[in-house]
């Protein structure tokens, strides 16, 4: 296993609190389901995933999040299947949202941070290539709205890229529901 998802989410939470140490902070929880779009060359793969999330924001905006998903539907492509076995994020996070004692209501969330990513690809009747990781940089960018029924908890639709090369894009579109603790 690469240590640098290790090193990243630890340095997240031991520097979040020293950056603000006077802050008033709020901690959050969730759950999400979502689809993975997995590009290559001209072949795209789509599997699905459900997941759960959780993170913390100070009253300035800054905050950190953590999330992890495992796959539930797989795709086939051009007789060529993929599934998602686990997916994992930690994000520095800023929040742009109105009364930070209040609702989150109409926050827009952006992060940056970085992610891992285990999927199984079977092509045939054969198991090449089999299991394959990936890992680095990763993009969010969420909105998120609450219900005035509820108000600590919140509907949220987001969009995450991890990587791009010449020959590869990866990405996510996810829906979820969290609660503000």
């Amino acid at each position: 296993m690469n240590p640098r998802p290790v090193f990243l989410v630890l340095a997240c939470c031991l520097s979040l609190p020293t950056l603000h140490a006077n802050a008033e902070v709020k901690t959050y929880g969730g759950a999400h389901v979502g689809m993975l779009n997995f590009e290559v060359d001209d072949v795209a793969f789509r599997p699905w995933f459900a997941g759960l999330q959780a993170g913390m924001q100070t009253e300035s905006g800054a905050g950190m999040e953590i999330a992890a998903a495992t796959g539930v539907v797989d795709d086939e492509s051009n007789k060529t299947e993929m599934s998602l076995n686990y997916s994992a994020q930690a994000y520095l996070t800023y929040s742009l949202y109105d009364d930070f004692d209040g609702p989150r209501r109409g926050q827009l969330l952006l992060g940056g941070g970085y992610a891992i990513f285990d999927t199984n690809t079977n092509a045939g009747s054969s198991d090449y290539p089999g299991d394959q990781s990936w890992d680095g940089p990763a993009l969010m960018i969420r909105y998120s709205e609450y219900l005035p029924s509820y108000p600590k908890v919140n509907l949220a639709a987001s969009y995450e890229h991890y990587y791009l090369d010449g020959k590869l894009s990866v990405a996510q579109f996810t829906l979820g529901v969290s609660y503000d603790f």
